[in-house]
């Protein structure tokens, strides 16, 4: 490192500043996007592969297409397959390579702190060397890794060290230079009630760019230059994603909201409930009016979408049940979870479902 004197520094002509993510996100910068689990982060990312290489304008910006790369460390090869052929298809796709890492921890192995082991340094390094040579060869400019996670267990580090979340981020500096990638966007999970990463502070000083997306809304938590947020709307057939400029009305996650994926959740036992039996498993209190009317909203959006069954019951009430459709797009959102996992009436799902799986034509409960 040699430093120039200031003037002759600011004497220098320069190529105007590009855009990967309109006025957000530089040329050679990285990206984070934090999401809590279910929220539909891969949705999310595969919505960002298919703009970032797609000739029509991307709705974060950019003025041309891009040769994506996708590393995906959490999902099984042929669900991630699934996740993609049900995407429009088109001339996106040439322009987009998967690599399947699970099963594969050391092919992502590209960062490791010294000087307790050189010898771990010096295998990351040509781990690193040898990644860097394999994107330049294929002409990758986006590099995207879905989740930050992953990688940083397999290079034995910790979510939670500032100091190793740094040697990471260094790590991938590294590697933009010498493949010459225009951008790296990664993602990680939220922290407990927090739009930042989950783990140390340095998940919010590394990136160059820090998002939020919570199924509703993507917004800025982190960055150097414009603010970004945009509401966002899913279309569960096509999974496909559509930025707007709103949030859209009755959708917005709060302590009021009640989620398609609690409600299918207690369904998948296989025995009929009637609708104030799903209001006792989701824990809702027979005065709790604006819960009880989300409850009614989202019920019946299911059933309109075929993922729930209502048939007549005594007294003028309703029996539903889990259609083998409504199970399916379970699975789906969870991420590919068995059913044998999805919970029962007496523990729903164990975690929050998706927000973003409510048709924006759902009334607000308040």
């Amino acid at each position: 490192m040699k430093g120039i004197p200031l003037t002759e520094w600011l004497a220098t002509d320069d190529d105007p500043i590009r855009w990967v993510i309109d006025g957000a996100l530089p040329e050679g910068g990285i990206a984070l996007v934090n999401a809590k689990m279910g929220a539909g982060k891969t949705t999310l990312v595969t919505n960002m592969v298919r703009w970032f290489a797609s000739d029509e304008a991307s709705p974060l910006g950019g003025d041309r297409a891009y040769r994506v790369e996708v590393w995906d460390l959490e999902m099984v090869k042929d669900l991630l397959k699934e996740w993609y052929r049900r995407m429009p298809s088109g001339e996106w796709q040439e322009r987009v390579n998967v690599g399947c890492a699970r099963g594969q921890w050391e092919s992502v192995r590209i960062a490791a702190k010294g000087p307790e082991s050189w010898e771990e340094v010096q295998c990351a390094e040509y781990r690193l060397n040898e990644a860097a040579a394999g994107l330049r060869e294929r002409g990758v400019e986006i590099l995207v890794i879905d989740p930050f996670g992953p990688m940083l267990l397999s290079c034995n580090l910790s979510e939670n060290s500032n100091d190793d979340v740094r040697c990471l981020f260094m790590a991938l500096e590294a590697l933009i230079a010498r493949a010459g990638l225009l951008a790296l966007i990664g993602t990680q999970h939220n922290g407990h009630g927090s739009t930042r990463a989950r783990g140390a502070s340095a998940w919010g000083d590394c990136p160059d760019l820090a998002l939020s997306y919570d199924g509703r809304k993507l917004t800025t938590v982190k960055t150097r230059g414009a603010e970004v947020r945009c509401g966002v709307v899913w279309d569960a057939e096509t999974q496909l994603l559509t930025l707007t400029d709103t949030v859209a009305p009755g959708t917005a996650p709060g302590e009021d909201s009640v989620k398609l994926a609690d409600v299918l959740g207690v369904l998948t036992s296989g025995d009929p409930f009637k609708r104030g039996e799903i209001r006792e498993a989701l824990g809702i209190g027979v005065n709790d009016g604006r819960r009880k009317k989300a409850l009614a909203a989202v019920v019946d959006a299911g059933a309109q979408a075929g993922f729930i069954d209502e048939e007549p019951g005594p007294r003028n009430s309703k029996i539903c049940r889990l259609t083998e459709t409504g199970r399916t797009h379970l699975v789906n959102l969870l991420g590919g979870v068995g059913p044998h996992l999805l919970g029962t009436h007496s523990n729903p799902l164990g975690c929050a479902g998706p927000e973003n799986d409510l048709p924006a034509e759902v009334p607000d409960a308040k």
